[in-house]
């Protein structure tokens, strides 16, 4: 298992507004769950100093 955080950003995806901490079994599963929850805002999922993925908000104003 290894330890994420998922950042969420604001509308222009240049502040943090907050974040979730979790493990995974794997880079996918976590990707997976970024995935799931990005369609609310834009974020960044994060391993330590390694940024694995990132996800643009599905919601248009």
């Amino acid at each position: 298992m290894s330890y994420y955080r998922l950042y969420f950003l604001d509308a222009q995806a240049k502040h943090i507004k907050g974040f979730d901490e979790f493990e995974a079994a794997s880079d996918a599963e976590a990707i997976a769950r970024a995935d799931s929850q990005g369609a609310r805002a834009p974020c960044e999922l994060w391993c330590g100093r390694k940024r694995l993925h990132r996800v643009e908000s599905a919601v248009t104003g």
